[in-house]
């Protein structure tokens, strides 16, 4: 019995480090300076070099295998990278920026050729790091204030030049203070930013932009889907908040508990990354003790689970075909858990499933395969005839499909479900018989 109940607690004890790959040789380079990007299969991040003479040596290092392992970027291909104080790198589309407190440099060519772009040469304040697209146009938001000149939001078109695009913006004059700007995404067809206390949109493509409620705390990161939008923000590093908008960002509600959180995790410390990825929220948390922060994953943005790193500060999240990625440049655990961690997508179900009692009367099988694209089978095994239903749900808890629905046989049975007109994510299947309720999750990803 005492076997069986360590076995039980093995099983459902949420991964701190289980299941994760540890890139080899990224143990000495702090990875995730200002997150990353990626064009075609190759992946990039901006990185600080440990155990050197020279604090200050950040430079921009790549990978071709989904993030497993690192090298530098050779200065050769006309990259100004060395001894940079800030790095942030980021893609849109095809194109590939790097910004500095030097340069803002972009490639064309999937990083094997740069040049700067445009002058934003004043500081590490005044270089644009957050990036979107929409049409041709690129629209890019600088670290700084959106004070006009240097700072604030920049957009071309196509070749052209940068042009500034703050109308509607606060720009310091008059008295009126000029917010920090902390980042920048499409929700649907709407340009979200955030800057000081503030959430601003644009529905025309930054011509100009409009100002929701202010709420009272800084927030610092955006992410959207399954029809909301997340945002995370806090008081000057004392209290950390969820806000939550289901109406494209026009209203914000708090969430006061994150439910699944670790102790700590919201009330002491923040979130450094807040990405969507394949119908599913995640979150790398800041780690304040052995007790909190590490890589957490949500459907709705309330209720959160721990998928690993727990007691390491998390500095961005991002994934690949096969991997959800994570930075980790400090761990409150060992020295030796510094660098880039990846966790397959082909063994995120049996983290999303927990284990349960399946009711006697019927069995319940995991569908395959899974994670699917778009079709997967679905199977059940009953004990006696019986009026059975089998549905499918969104994130959001709506039913999508019923694929059963009537008296079946006792025995085993199956069915496909096709999701060719659904978008990538997480859902449930539920069966129920006889008032008996069994319910499994799945990953479509397109």
């Amino acid at each position: 019995m005492k076997n069986l109940l360590l076995l039980i607690l093995t099983l459902t004890s949420p991964p701190l480090f289980a299941q994760w790959i540890h890139a080899p040789n990224s143990e000495n380079v702090y990875f995730g300076y200002g997150g990353f990007g990626m064009v075609g299969d190759t992946l990039f991040t901006g990185a600080e070099i440990v155990n050197t003479s020279d604090a200050n040596l950040k430079a921009l290092y790549k990978s071709g295998d989904q993030g497993l392992s690192w090298e530098k970027v050779n200065a050769e291909s006309g990259l100004t990278n060395q001894n940079i104080f800030f790095l942030s790198v980021s893609n849109v589309d095809s194109l590939l920026f790097l910004a500095s407190n030097r340069y803002l440099q972009s490639s064309k060519d999937g990083g094997r050729n740069w040049e700067i772009d445009g002058d934003f040469q004043q500081g590490d304040e005044h270089v644009l790091v957050h990036f979107v697209k929409q049409g041709n146009v690129v629209i890019g938001a600088a670290q700084g204030s959106t004070n006009d000149g240097a700072d604030g939001v920049f957009k071309k078109v196509g070749d052209g030049e940068w042009e500034a695009a703050n109308e509607g913006l606060p720009d310091g004059k008059d008295g009126e203070i000029a917010p920090q700007i902390f980042d920048m995404i499409v929700s649907e067809d709407r340009i979200l930013l955030t800057a000081g206390t503030d959430v601003y949109f644009s529905d025309d493509t930054a011509k100009t932009w409009d100002k929701y409620t202010g709420n009272g705390v800084r927030i610092n990161k955006l992410a959207s889907g399954n029809g909301i939008v997340l945002g995370s923000g806090h008081e000057f590093f004392k209290s950390s908040y969820l806000y939550k908008s289901t109406d494209n960002g026009i209203n914000f509600e708090r969430i006061t508990i994150p439910q699944g959180l670790s102790p700590g995790s919201f009330s002491l410390t923040f979130m450094n990354s807040l990405e969507f990825i394949d119908g599913v929220f995640y979150a790398g948390i800041e780690a304040s003790s052995t007790e909190n922060g590490g890589v957490y994953y949500s459907s709705d943005g309330e209720n959160w689970e721990l998928l690993g790193l727990k007691g390491s500060r998390v500095t961005s999240v991002t994934h690949t075909k096969d991997y959800i990625l994570a930075a980790v440049n400090y761990s409150y655990v060992s020295d030796s858990l510094l660098g880039v961690w990846a966790f397959p997508k082909s063994e995120l179900m049996t983290t999303f499933n927990e284990i349960s009692e399946e009711p006697s009367l019927f069995k319940l099988e995991q569908n395959y395969p899974n994670p699917f694209n778009p079709t997967t089978t679905i199977s059940f095994s009953l004990n006696q005839s019986e009026n059975v239903t089998l549905n499918v749900f969104n994130s959001l808890g709506q039913k999508v499909a019923t694929l059963v629905d009537g008296v079946k046989a006792s025995g085993t049975h199956s069915v496909q479900f096709n999701a060719s007109s659904l978008s990538s994510g997480l859902y449930s299947y539920q069966i129920q018989a006889n008032g008996k309720v069994s319910t499994k999750k799945m990953l479509l990803i397109k």
